[in-house]
């Protein structure tokens, strides 16, 4: 007797014997006496659910095999069920005050969240830090791109125009709706002093000079 199952599982003969696939997904059962047999894939061993079909007497994964008195082979498939897509979900939003805009996203795989903020400054800022608490018992994993205090993203000094990335993981069986917040944005805006003209000179003596506003 001889059945596939693309699989490394078990087929159990109903007289107690039984064989494992190959790594072609074939087994044989050898020396089996005529009569009519149910072999029956094992579902602990299989990796999915066997599919119904019509013969198989109301038990999927079950089917019955006539040995013939002069010998011979018999051949039988397990057709199993086509597992489903693991969905990935992914969510974002976006946030912006003054020159920075910030996209955070968030991809929900293993044991929590792959996080990731894209960061667009169009105008030079100074001491840039994004605030964004933790859900509750949700744990952050290292962070790639600012340094972390807290639960604060800092850009430690004078942030050029362009554009930044800041990933880290965090761990949490909590659903995308509870991790997806909206980060709040805090920077000190720099402003520069423009020199007086000749016929109104400037009481500092006309340098320049440059001052940090907080937003």
């Amino acid at each position: 007797m001889r059945a596939t199952c693309h699989c490394p599982a078990h087929a159990c003969l109903s007289d107690g014997r039984y064989a494992v696939t190959d790594g072609e997904g074939r087994y044989n059962i050898t020396g089996v006496k005529p009569g009519t047999y149910a072999v029956r894939l094992d579902p602990v061993t299989a990796p999915y659910a066997p599919k119904r079909v019509p013969d198989d007497g109301g038990a999927p994964g079950t089917r019955f095999v006539n040995a013939n008195q002069g010998g011979g082979i018999s051949f039988e498939d397990f057709p199993l069920e086509t597992p489903l897509a693991v969905a990935v979900k992914s969510r974002s939003t976006v946030v912006q005050r003054g020159p920075v805009t910030l996209e955070k996203k968030i991809t929900q795989g293993g044991a929590g969240y792959a996080v990731t903020y894209t960061i667009t400054v169009t105008k030079a800022v100074s001491n840039l830090a994004i605030t964004d608490p933790l859900p509750a018992n949700a744990e952050r994993g290292p962070v790639s791109g600012a340094a972390l205090e807290g639960n604060v993203l800092r850009f430690t000094g004078i942030t050029q125009p362009g554009t930044y990335t800041v990933t880290f993981a965090l761990f949490s069986a909590a659903p995308p709706d509870l991790i997806l917040t909206d980060p709040e944005i805090l920077y000190a805006e720099i402003f520069t002093l423009i020199p007086s003209s000749p016929n109104h000179p400037a009481s500092s003596g006309g340098s320049t000079n440059s001052q940090e506003v907080k937003r």
